[in-house]
């Protein structure tokens, strides 16, 4: 085993995804910070995002984070969705599969919201733009959602 494979496994032991560590180090104090913020209620991020989506303005560093926050989150949400649709689909599980691609397109939908906030508070700029480029790195947006695939996509052979 090489050392970046030891090191990524170590980090998923620690509960880090790749993407999170590299946002850490990016950010240093500001993702801690928002990070704090979070985790003390002081603000819920799907809430802030829909607020700046709707009323811009220029953001902090934290709460720059907080935008990266929400996206990565909701990427992680997407990734396993998308691997249970997959799971759904191969199985025959039609019920399933429905339900799961309703989730998908309420992900897409919050994605959507995330990139209004990011594009019009000027996230999309700076140091928004790293965090932007760390999450493409790490393939956390789909390229073709699954929901707008046409079904025949889905099917492995």
């Amino acid at each position: 085993m090489c050392s970046s494979d030891l090191t990524t496994r170590e980090r998923a032991e620690r509960g880090l995804a790749e993407v999170e560590v590299e946002a850490k180090r990016s950010f240093g104090d500001a993702f801690d910070n928002a990070n704090k913020m979070i985790q003390n209620n002081e603000v819920t991020p799907s809430v802030f995002v829909a607020t700046i989506a709707s009323k811009p303005r220029p953001l902090t560093a934290e709460e720059n984070v907080i935008i990266l926050m929400d996206r990565m989150n909701l990427s992680k949400e997407y990734g396993i969705a998308t691997e249970q649709l997959l799971d759904a689909q191969e199985k025959g599980d039609d019920a399933k599969a429905l339900v799961l691609r309703a989730e998908l397109n309420e992900l897409e939908m919050k994605m959507d919201i995330n990139d209004q906030a990011a594009k019009k508070s000027g996230y999309e700029l700076g140091i928004g733009l790293a965090a932007r480029k760390i999450g493409r790195a790490h393939v956390w947006t789909p390229v073709t959602s699954l929901s707008r695939m046409p079904s025949s996509a889905w099917k492995k052979k």
